[in-house]
């Protein structure tokens, strides 16, 4: 029978009925108070029936009861013995199409007074289904929310609680970026090259104002932060790489060990890097920099 002990002080337990997943395994918690009745009894170190040899696989009693909870009709606050059985798996049933999973919350405490947050992390495109969630009851709904092609949800603009669901494109346009810089009264390069009297073919005026959009555009992504060559500071530069499938741009990690720098405009985070690479609207200015 589970392991009855000497005191009265009640210890972490959870209600009969309820579900536990270990190790792969579905089990129940059941009133008995025999321990052939019981699963886990032959890796329990507390039952009558474990042959007290570790085989890699023993709970122990600080690690069973972290797991499964007290047994022992003297340490659960139902003053009730239980045991743990194993529910056999129906491999027909398809867990995927499951209308919900239960999620046993923690105690914080042995006294049973609070509990330990529950925190979903939901697949990216999931949002909470408000509508037909129940927190009274303790039912959580996910809804998944496909935005159109180049657009993702704008969280920051978005009301779950009112059901209100945002969109914004996930490419910034060079035109978002300067008129930011406007709204801030932040002085760009391109207006340096944009107010010259300068007379100089269309071509080069062209790159230069291609090479300023590429500067404010790692600005702007930098916010603030510049490289230095001379410190051991990482940077990320865009390169043109023949060897590399269309459209041939690659990313080069830059720092001071490094031999060759070739003034490209360097960004603080490889992925900002990347994303103006992927980003269809900034392919012009790339050409213009590189293939001319």
């Amino acid at each position: 029978m589970p392991t009855n002990r000497n005191n009265n002080e009640v210890g972490k337990s959870f209600d009969i009925g309820t579900k536990i997943e270990y190790d792969g395994k579905s089990y129940k918690v059941i009133e008995s108070d025999s321990c052939a009745d019981c699963s886990i009894a032959n890796v329990c170190s507390s039952s009558d029936i474990f042959g007290g040899i570790d085989i890699g696989s023993t709970l122990f009693r600080d690690k069973r009861i972290n797991i499964f909870g007290e047994c022992s009709s003297l340490k659960r606050p139902d003053t009730k013995s239980v045991v743990f059985m194993e529910i056999p798996k129906d491999n027909s049933k398809d867990n995927s199409k499951d209308k919900h999973y239960n999620i046993i919350p923690l105690w914080i405490d042995n006294n049973h007074t609070e509990l330990k947050p529950v925190e979903f992390d939901l697949p990216k495109g999931y949002v909470i289904d408000k509508e037909h969630s129940d927190l009274d009851k303790g039912i959580v709904k996910a809804l998944q929310i496909k935005a159109p092609i180049n657009f993702e949800i704008d969280v920051e603009g978005s009301d779950l609680y009112k059901g209100i669901i945002r969109f914004k494109n996930k490419w910034l346009s060079l035109e978002q970026i300067y008129n930011m810089a406007k709204a801030t009264n932040y002085h760009t390069y391109l207006s340096e090259i944009k107010d010259s009297t300068d007379d100089k073919s269309c071509t080069v005026r062209n790159k230069l104002i291609a090479l300023a959009n590429l500067m404010d555009i790692a600005n702007y992504f930098n916010g603030g932060w510049e490289y230095d060559v001379t410190e051991d500071v990482v940077g990320y530069l865009i390169r043109y790489d023949r060897l590399v499938k269309e459209p041939c741009y690659n990313i080069r990690e830059n720092h001071s060990t490094t031999d060759v720098y070739y003034g490209n405009p360097v960004f603080k985070n490889k992925a900002d890097a990347q994303y103006v690479i992927d980003n269809p609207n900034f392919r012009e200015l790339l050409d213009n920099i590189f293939k001319v």
